[in-house]
């Protein structure tokens, strides 16, 4: 693998950025189910019923000894500040899931990443155990020789086994320290964890890294006249683009419409068209027959309706809801400075941390 493999793989094969995946279309169908409350609603009935003779006899019709019916029942919601409401909501909360998959995609490459340089660091450091391995048991070679020649006492013998000793069981940790590093990154990439796999050499201003000016970056932070311009640029980047604070952002718009909908919208009618037609299927024994004194009511007939509903007061919920979206509001805003403030901090100490690195590696 090279960085650019392990980034791509990471974001395709990982099983917890797959869980958000996931969490993603459920809230698309959250969104959907919101909107179904303006699909029509139909159903289906029938029913059968048994009176007694005698009471079906006296009921002139009305209630016959036996009676078949069915009915269809079709209702259409016209309008609702609820449902409305419910699919604006929805549609907020779905968009910060969004941004809740894109902040973990980040952090999942950062993972792979950081495993991807775990690992290179450490089969560097195998690297130098074997030479350092190698170099004491030449170093031994020749203290015996000067031993057995008489040129040297065999203390210098004794050390460089000593030393060797020391050298191998370094070497068989470091050994085992690549291969965790390796179980590491096969969990990443969601690959069996004993696959067989390695890294390539990684070099600044090499390879992949060949399109960015790292000296320039050197510079920047390195000079205090440009340095602190060059952190409040990233401070001002990285709160333009943090995933979670279009997460928030989100989050207060779904707020606001609640805030809204138990405010003035409380008071806003809720309009619902309703259908029904009924077919009486069959009758029988007694009580079948009508007087005929009385009309004959048809067997068949449909019947149409408007309803309108104004909630006037809900057991004081409305306030209470509105309450609730107010302080969650605030509470959000509290969130999001407390992002921005974080975020400001871990820029500042990776700067600084950026800064000793760049210490370390000339030291090196």
């Amino acid at each position: 693998y090279n960085l650019i493999d392990v980034m791509q793989e990471a974001i395709a094969e990982n099983l917890e950025l797959e869980t958000y995946r996931k969490d993603v279309l459920l809230s698309e169908e959250e969104t959907r189910l919101a909107k179904s409350n303006y699909l029509p609603n139909l159903s289906v009935g029938a029913s059968g019923s048994y009176v007694d003779p005698e009471l079906a006899e006296a009921s002139a019709g009305q209630n016959p000894e036996v009676l078949t019916n069915a009915n269809v029942v079709l209702s259409q919601t016209v309008f609702s500040e609820a449902a409305n409401a419910n699919i604006s909501i929805q549609k907020a909360l779905q968009k910060a899931q969004q941004e809740n998959y894109n902040s973990e995609a980040l952090n999942t490459v950062f993972q792979a990443s950081k495993a991807y340089f775990d690992a290179l660091i450490i089969k560097a450091n195998l690297s130098i155990q074997s030479r350092n391995l190698d170099l004491t048991k030449y170093n031994l070679k020749i203290a015996k020789e000067n031993f057995e020649a008489g040129l040297a006492g065999k203390s210098d013998v004794l050390r460089f086994r000593s030393e060797m000793a020391r050298n191998t069981q370094d070497l068989i940790e470091a050994g085992n320290k690549m291969n965790q590093a390796f179980y590491n990154l096969n969990q990443v990439l969601n690959n069996p964890i004993d696959t067989k796999i390695d890294v390539e050499e990684a070099q600044l201003e090499v390879g992949v890294f060949k399109n960015y000016n790292y000296e320039q970056l050197g510079a920047f932070i390195d000079d205090p006249s440009s340095k602190k311009p060059f952190v409040n640029f990233l401070v001002e980047e990285a709160i333009k683009n943090a995933p979670e604070l279009k997460v928030l952002d989100y989050n207060l718009q779904a707020a606001e419409r609640s805030e809204r909908l138990y405010g003035a919208g409380r008071f806003l009618p809720t309009l619902a068209l309703q259908g029904q037609y009924y077919h009486e299927l069959s009758r029988s024994g007694a009580g079948t027959e009508f007087p005929s004194i009385f009309p004959v009511p048809p067997d068949n007939y449909y019947s149409l309706g408007l309803n309108v509903t104004i909630p006037v007061f809900d057991q004081n919920r409305q306030n209470i809801n509105k309450s609730i979206a107010t302080i969650q509001k605030d509470q959000i805003h509290v969130f999001q400075d407390n992002i921005k403030l974080t975020v400001q901090k871990n820029i500042n100490a990776a700067v600084v941390e950026l800064i000793n690195q760049i210490s370390n590696i000339h030291l090196s």
